[in-house]
């Protein structure tokens, strides 16, 4: 659901977040299609053309015609930008990509195993005590290591023959090491997956249930840490939160910067669809035509599905930024958002949670808890 409520973002026709995320996308595809045309047959782009030129009456009709269809499109594409987002995310889908929820579910339990050992590990450094007095003949060895900026484990230290001040040396470096590890696994899961999203009030929403994309787990961070941090639901909130944001000011570019990323969102998206769309038109055609060798329509569907993949990529990447540009809005803004409803800001943690769970109840859920407003 907040997949298609962040179409909100950027949909203003012909703003520059609409030509970045909507008309660019279509003009690339368009001259994409133009160039495989010529190269494949150039008589064909020729046909296009209005036989007396743009500048007669004819051309200008056709020029009419043809800048009507492209805004139409885009304004197709526009429309299609949250289903989009939703296919990405495998929710239309989902009996199709059991392999690929397969493997969602392999890479989390990994990254799980990995903060697991690095806690393991942790945990055997700060008990870690020197046996005896040591030569530091093993040092050199261990050194390598730390200059290469190799993991160091409490049974290798302990192994070493040591003295004192070296042996302090490296235990301080693993420790390092692995707090350093500790912090960047957390912070990727956070950014990669979501959490278990149980309310204040006992009900599980079953956002601890994974995504079979990458993408569609990247998308669920947002909501499982609004709920998991403050017991704040993105799907009922987030319209009446972007309305805050918007309502600061010219001062704070807060929202001009969010809809900037979600236009970069946008185009990633778009030409992940637009790209190999092309190239199967283009394949099955150069594949009927009599007597062209089959090399062409292989070469322009191994490039499609390149681009294809670079271009999903890219939207992965973009999308992880635009959902920690999100998180930020939760943090900063959702006092602001309590304000405008004219409720009661709390005094702490635990009670902005049962405000934000009553407030939930209310608007999402039809439940009448007694909520306390405060008028200007």
């Amino acid at each position: 659901m907040l997949s298609a409520l962040l179409t909100s973002l950027g949909t203003q026709l012909f703003s520059a977040s609409y030509a970045g995320s909507v008309l660019l996308p279509l003009f690339l595809t368009l001259m994409l299609n133009l160039t495989i045309a010529r190269w494949a047959d150039s008589s064909s782009v020729a046909s296009w053309l209005p036989a007396g030129g743009w500048f007669t009456a004819t051309g200008t009709l056709s020029a009419a015609e043809a800048l009507l269809s492209f805004l139409g499109a885009a304004y197709l594409l526009s429309s299609l930008q949250g289903w989009m987002l939703e296919l990405l995310e495998g929710k239309h889908l989902t009996w199709l990509l059991r392999d690929e929820l397969r493997d969602e579910h392999r890479r989390r339990r990994q990254m799980t195993k990995d903060l697991l050992q690095g806690a393991a590990e942790l945990a055997k450094l700060h008990n870690l005590e020197r046996d005896a007095t040591g030569t530091n003949d093993d040092a050199p060895a261990l050194e390598t290591l730390r200059q290469g900026g190799s993991p160091l484990t409490a049974e290798q230290i302990t192994a070493a023959n040591l003295d004192e001040e070296t042996f302090t040396v490296y235990r301080n470096y693993a420790l390092d090491y692995w707090k350093h590890e500790l912090t960047l696994l957390e912070t990727r899961r956070d950014f990669t997956f979501p959490g278990n999203t149980v309310r204040v009030d006992g009900y599980g929403i079953g956002e601890n249930m994974l995504a079979p994309t990458e993408f569609g787990n990247i998308g669920r961070t947002m909501r499982s840490y609004a709920l998991t941090r403050y017991n704040m639901d993105l799907d009922v909130f987030w319209s009446r939160l972007q309305r805050s944001i918007v309502s600061v000011g010219q001062n704070d570019k807060f929202s001009d910067n969010l809809t900037a990323t979600k236009a970069r969102l946008d185009f990633a998206v778009a030409m992940t669809y637009l790209t190999p769309a092309t190239a199967l038109f283009w394949s099955f055609y150069l594949a009927l035509q009599n007597g062209r060798h089959m090399v062409a329509p292989v070469v322009v569907a191994a490039a499609g599905s390149y681009i294809c993949y670079a271009f999903y990529r890219l939207a992965c990447y973009n999308y992880v930024v635009f959902a920690d540009m999100m998180r930020a809005a939760v943090d900063c803004y959702r006092f602001l958002l309590l304000k405008d409803l004219h409720v009661v800001l709390p005094t702490g943690s635990a009670e902005e949670e049962g405000i934000w769970g009553q407030l939930g109840s209310r608007t999402g859920q039809s439940n009448n808890p007694y909520i306390t407003y405060k008028h200007p």
